[in-house]
């Protein structure tokens, strides 16, 4: 899904949404276009309270687009990703052109 948000906001959101979803993040990876000196791309493992692994990808595209993809269990989980992704895009329109916002109850 590519939609429109503050790439500064990603790492910020994900771990918003993890924790809304009840997943744990195990491990952060952050990666650089060749032609970026700023991280372009961020890889997260994800698992599950199921014990399911999961990986969730945020992409930096420019001009204020950021794709968001994941895949949780070895077939898919379309619920599970459906709605983590959820999660992660509600929060970046909650801080889109802010420097914080409050987490609603």
């Amino acid at each position: 899904m590519i939609i429109e948000a503050d790439w500064d906001d990603a790492d910020a959101a994900v771990r918003t949404a993890v924790r809304r979803e009840q997943m744990a993040l195990e491990r952060r990876r952050a990666y650089r276009a060749a032609d970026h000196d700023e991280h372009t791309v961020l890889v997260f493992d994800l698992r599950t309270l199921r014990g399911d692994t999961g990986e969730l990808t945020l992409k930096d595209l420019g001009d204020g687009r950021v794709l968001v993809r994941c895949r949780i269990g070895a077939l898919g989980s379309e619920s599970a990703e459906t709605a983590l992704v959820g999660e992660i895009v509600e929060r970046l329109h909650e801080l889109a052109g802010k420097d914080y916002a409050p987490l609603p109850g």
